[in-house]
């Protein structure tokens, strides 16, 4: 299994995976990379969305999976009529022009655990050969460590694709420092201790997998 490297070969689908929303007004939309957005749970979606967009027009085959259900993180004055996290990619995706006969939302997961369970059962049902993952830096450790845990048929037809890698390789100015700044942050580095020691857990069969 391939991390944080495009591939020559054409992928079937590129799959997203969620992390969280927030609501601003009456519009619900993903979580940014930022403290502020923190609080909402797993941060940075728009920014995994925003990438999958760039791999969308580079392999412009590839079908588009936003994956999420309700997800599990409910902070406190969350309403609980949230939409579906996939429900909110899928409508992201066409804002960026992705046309909806490319886009087949997966909205029944509501973990990392669940959405590989539900990568694996497409990749039967639908016959995909190579799939793309696209998540958060921070995130793409514990989904490797995942898959070569649990997911072995899975681990020689994805690649994991950080969704910073991609913003920075294709607008390095806009992207690069915002980035930087946001992996320097405690919260960040707290986040990524939390996925530390999940990865510790897996490799020492004490992870609770759900």
């Amino acid at each position: 299994m391939e991390h944080n490297k495009v591939t020559e070969r054409l992928p079937d689908a590129i799959v997203i995976l969620s992390g969280c929303i927030k609501r601003i007004g009456d519009t619900w939309q993903s979580t940014d990379l930022s403290e502020v957005d923190a609080v909402y749970g797993s941060p940075g979606q728009s920014l995994r969305v925003e990438a999958a967009t760039i791999l969308a027009h580079k392999y412009p085959r590839a079908l588009l999976v936003p994956s999420g259900g309700i997800g599990y993180e409910h902070p406190q004055g969350i309403e609980p009529e949230k939409p579906l996290l996939a429900e909110v990619m899928h409508r992201e995706l066409l804002k960026h022009s992705i046309q909806s006969s490319r886009i087949f939302p997966e909205a029944k997961s509501n973990s990392t655990y669940q959405q590989l369970q539900a990568l694996e059962h497409m990749l039967s049902e639908r016959a995909w050969e190579h799939v793309i993952i696209v998540t958060s830096r921070w995130h793409v450790p514990r989904v490797g460590a995942m898959i070569e845990a649990e997911f072995s048929e899975l681990a020689n037809r994805v690649i994991l694709v950080s969704a910073e890698e991609v913003l920075i390789a294709d607008s390095p100015q806009k992207w690069q420092a915002l980035i930087e700044d946001a992996y320097h942050s405690e919260f960040l580095k707290e986040r990524i201790e939390k996925e530390n020691e999940g990865i510790r857990q897996i490799k020492s069969g004490t992870y609770r997998f759900r």
